[in-house]
């Protein structure tokens, strides 16, 4: 189980739609959890941040992020080994999901499956 210092849980989200970015922080905050949209002077302490996130959230659709290039390179980090990645993308976008889909431990969701499914989503996090 991871948390950070204080015993709280962390969610990271490179996310850029401040639509989602407030879903997902209301129904965190309604579990106890903590949210951070990560931004780009973020992205140089990262491996610290994905060593104490449970969960990373990650809209493939805000192409000015690189998302794809973000999971690459925190799939790689030793400290994401036990962080969940979900992704959400687009239903018409189908290679965007199966070029995400080959990186391990990935999920992938359509942004409407997203949207279904934050509450569970988020209730991983908070018993895990």
């Amino acid at each position: 189980m991871k948390m950070k210092q204080d015993g709280s849980r962390l969610i990271l989200l490179l996310i850029d739609d401040l639509i989602f970015v407030s879903k997902v922080s209301i129904a965190a905050k309604d579990i106890g959890t903590e949210t951070r949209v990560l931004t780009k002077s973020d992205l140089d302490d990262i491996e610290r941040l994905v060593g104490i996130a449970d969960l990373i959230l990650v809209d493939l659709n805000a192409e000015h992020l690189k998302p794809l290039e973000f999971i690459r390179n925190v799939s790689n980090l030793p400290t994401s080994r036990d962080t969940r990645i979900v992704c959400f993308v687009s239903h018409i976008n189908n290679d965007l999901m199966n070029v995400a889909k080959q990186f391990k431990g990935v999920t992938v969701l359509t942004r409407s499956q997203f949207v279904d499914q934050l509450k569970g989503i988020l209730e991983g996090v908070k018993e895990s």
